[in-house]
């Protein structure tokens, strides 16, 4: 399945934009991760099928009502196998 790292950019921090993350990979079945960044960026990794993680990369577009994306950077990065869930972290 493929395997996508997504850095967003804007107002990202302090909206809730983790938590929504994680609201659509399950929606979506989607498995990784996703954490604040120092540079106030978000990081993301995720992982699914190829529909799937459209509708995600999608819904990263917009975030939570209170965020105010700027740009999403998107690279393919490999796949992890045995990886369950989505995850946020710190």
């Amino acid at each position: 399945m493929p395997r996508k790292r997504l850095i967003v950019k804007g107002k990202v921090q302090g909206v809730g934009f983790r938590h929504f993350a994680k609201l659509e990979a399950t929606k979506h079945s989607i498995t990784g991760f996703v954490r604040n960044r120092i540079d106030g960026c978000v990081l993301i990794e995720a992982q699914g099928d190829k529909i799937s993680l459209e509708c995600f990369i999608a819904a990263m577009y917009t975030g939570p009502s209170h965020a105010q994306v700027g740009c999403v950077e998107i690279s393919d990065i490999e796949e992890k196998h045995h990886e369950t869930g989505f995850i946020v972290t710190f």
